[in-house]
C-alpha cells in the first residue's frame, strides 16, 4: 500500500545547470576533427568548416566554391592572427576577459567583413559603452567602412563636444579625407539638432515662466481684493 506523501516532506533543492559552451563541444569532438585552415600572417588556424558556415554567410560561399572544385579548405584571411582568433573564440563562447576599445574595433572590422552577425551585435554593444574622444578615429574608420549609421552619428556627436581635442589627434589628421569630412558633417547635423533642442527647451522654460507669472499675478490680485474687501467692511460696518 502506497502511503500518501507527507505535507512536511521537503523536496530536494533545485540546482542551476552551467551552460555547455560551443568550444567545449568542439574540444570533445575528436570523432570529427577540424577540417578547414585559415591562413593568417603565415600561421594556421584550424577550424571546422561547419562552424565557419554557421557563423558567416561569407565563409559559407567561400567554402561552397572550394568544395565544388574539390580543393583542400585553405582560406587566406587578411587580418591579424590575434584579431581573427579573438572573434572566433568569442563567437564560440570563450570568455576573453577585458578588451581595450581599439581591440574591440579591430574585432568588429573582421566580424563585419565576414558578416559574423552574432559577434557584431554583441561587440557593438560593448563598443557603445566604451566610446570616448580618444577612440573616435578608429570607430569612424569602422563606421564608414561598413556603413554603420549609428556609430557615424555617435562619432559626430563626440566630435562636436570635443572637436579641439580630436582635431589635434594625429589619428584624426591621418584619416581618409572622406571619413574626416563625414565626421564633421555628422557633427554639424548633431549641432543643429542640439541647437533646436535648446531653443525648444528655452521656449518651454519661457512658457513655464509666463504661466507661473500669471498664477502669481492672479493670486496677488485675489489677495488684494480680499484685503480691500475686509478694509471696506470695517469702514462701512
Amino acid at each position: 500500500m502506497i502511503r500518501p506523501r507527507s505535507k512536511t516532506t521537503k523536496s530536494a533543492p533545485r540546482r542551476r545547470l552551467p551552460p555547455v559552451q560551443t568550444y567545449e563541444v568542439l574540444k570533445r569532438c575528436k570523432h570529427h576533427p577540424a577540417d578547414a585552415v585559415l591562413l593568417i600572417e603565415k600561421k594556421k588556424l584550424w577550424i571546422h568548416k561547419s562552424i565557419l558556415v554557421i557563423l558567416s554567410p561569407i565563409f559559407q560561399v567561400i567554402i561552397s566554391k572550394i568544395e565544388e572544385k574539390k580543393l583542400p579548405a585553405l582560406i587566406s584571411v587578411d587580418f591579424s592572427y590575434k584579431t581573427v582568433k579573438n572573434v572566433i573564440d568569442y563567437c564560440l563562447g570563450h570568455d576573453l576577459g577585458e578588451k581595450k576599445p581599439a581591440e574591440i574595433v579591430a574585432m568588429l572590422h573582421f566580424a563585419a567583413t565576414y558578416n559574423f552577425q552574432i559577434g557584431i551585435d554583441k561587440l557593438e554593444q560593448a563598443l557603445k559603452s566604451s566610446m570616448s574622444p580618444a577612440i573616435i578615429p578608429r570607430v569612424a574608420e569602422y563606421a564608414w567602412t561598413h556603413n554603420r549609421d549609428e556609430f557615424k552619428y555617435e562619432c559626430g556627436k563626440i566630435f562636436f563636444d570635443h572637436r579641439n581635442e580630436i582635431s589635434d589627434d594625429p589619428q584624426f589628421t591621418n584619416l581618409d579625407p572622406v571619413i574626416a569630412l563625414g565626421i564633421i558633417k555628422m557633427a554639424q547635423i548633431y549641432g543643429q539638432t542640439k541647437k533646436q533642442w535648446l531653443e525648444e527647451a528655452n521656449k518651454t522654460n519661457n512658457d513655464w515662466f509666463f504661466a507661473i507669472f500669471k498664477v502669481v499675478l492672479l493670486l496677488s490680485f485675489v489677495c488684494l481684493t480680499v484685503y480691500v474687501y475686509e478694509v471696506c467692511r470695517e469702514w462701512f460696518y
